[in-house]
């Protein structure tokens, strides 16, 4: 027999993969909930953010880094959802070190 379903005490989880361009989120999504919205925090502000909510395997982060050219750790959490709500408990931390692309440069001046 399976323990049943309890909103409240649900554990979300999670992980992520530098790739080229973007970071990828993978999760696994039981039966019983929506989706995940994962949050972010990097640079030297403790706080985690939303950047999302997904309802399949995952999404992607493809933010430029703080600085340009510098690898950046990115910490994130996934918390689980049904319907507008938010439930159960963070998952565990998950970190991944990335350099993003450089941005691109700037247009050339117009010719006159």
């Amino acid at each position: 027999d399976y323990p049943g379903f309890d909103p409240e005490t649900y554990i979300a989880n999670g992980s992520a993969k530098g790739m080229t361009d973007y970071i990828k989120f993978s999760f696994k999504k039981g039966k019983f909930i929506d989706g995940v919205e994962t949050f972010r925090q990097r640079g030297t502000n403790p706080n985690f953010y939303s950047i999302g909510k997904f309802q399949k395997k995952g999404g992607k982060d493809s933010d430029l880094n703080l600085v340009a050219g510098q690898p950046e750790i990115r910490q994130y959490y996934n918390r689980a959802y049904i319907g507008n709500d938010l439930i159960g408990l963070n998952s565990p931390i998950y970190k991944v070190t990335w350099t993003s692309p450089l941005p691109p440069p700037p247009p050339p001046p117009p010719i006159v």
